[in-house]
Parts: structure tokens; sequence; C-alpha cells
């Protein structure tokens, strides 16, 4: 395996990266789809729930419920998608 130059290793690397951006823009690529659980428009319930085992009896953890769309006011399963969706 020849030996390359740091500096020349370095600018590979950047131009590979480049490449790579360039194709995730292009295709739109997102970590985070676009779904009702994203959404600035959803809107939930808050309970307090106490955990069940004995080693969580005395844990309480909020739990979201109820999800509901802001706009239409009607109950949604959060990986669904609609096309009024607002990135928050």
């Amino acid at each position: 395996m020849p030996h390359v130059p740091p500096a020349v290793a370095q600018a590979q690397r950047y131009a590979e990266a480049q490449r790579y951006t360039e194709a995730r823009n292009a295709q739109r690529y997102r970590l985070r789809p676009d779904t009702c659980r994203n959404c600035a428009h959803l809107q939930y319930e808050v309970e307090h729930i106490r955990g069940t085992k004995p080693w969580d009896q005395y844990e309480v953890r909020p739990v979201r419920t109820n999800p509901r769309c802001g706009l239409g006011d009607f109950p949604v399963v959060t990986n669904a998608v609609c096309d009024r969706h607002k990135s928050q």
C-alpha cells in the first residue's frame, strides 16, 4: 500500500464528504421524516403514570396520550403524514 501524505488523505476525505453531502441534498435526505410525531400542530394530553413493578412503583412517569392534530382537531397516528405538515 503506497504512502499517502496526510494533507492529500485529508483532501480526499473532504472531497468524499462533499460528494456525500451533495447526494443527500439531491435526494432531500432527512434524519427525521415528516410525520405527525414531529409536526408543530401535534397536540396531546400528558398523564402521569406510576410504575407497576416492585422496583419502579414509586417512580411517576409522564406519558403522552390522546394525540390530536391541532388544525383539524382529529385523532392521529404519530407515524402518519398529511399535506399540511409543519416542522417544529
